[in-house]
């Protein structure tokens, strides 16, 4: 990110920090009301100037954690889950019974 839009954000970032004070210190309502307007305006800002900063945004890339078998049909993978199951059961049947 260049210098130049960090101290864009950095100038965005202090105005709300300052507008911010302005509202605890507001005297009565109605200038606390009309400084809340105006930070809100700055936030808004802020936002809008982050946003150009991180420029366009892009699908995070997901990754199954177990891909599946390109080609494979959902009957012939519950073949296959049979197939191991019943290798599995006849070894620890054929296995020794200690």
């Amino acid at each position: 990110m260049s210098s130049q839009r960090l101290l864009r954000l950095g100038a965005r970032t202090a105005e709300v920090e300052a507008l911010y004070v302005r509202v605890l210190e507001a005297p009565d309502r109605r200038s606390e009301e009309r400084r809340l307007a105006e930070l809100a305006e700055a936030a808004a800002r802020l936002a809008a100037t982050a946003r150009a900063a991180a420029g366009p945004r892009r699908a995070p890339h997901r990754r199954t954690a177990n891909p599946r078998p390109a080609g494979r049909s959902r009957l012939e993978r519950r073949m296959i889950r049979v197939r191991r199951t019943t290798d599995w059961i006849i070894e620890r049947a054929a296995g020794d019974p200690r």
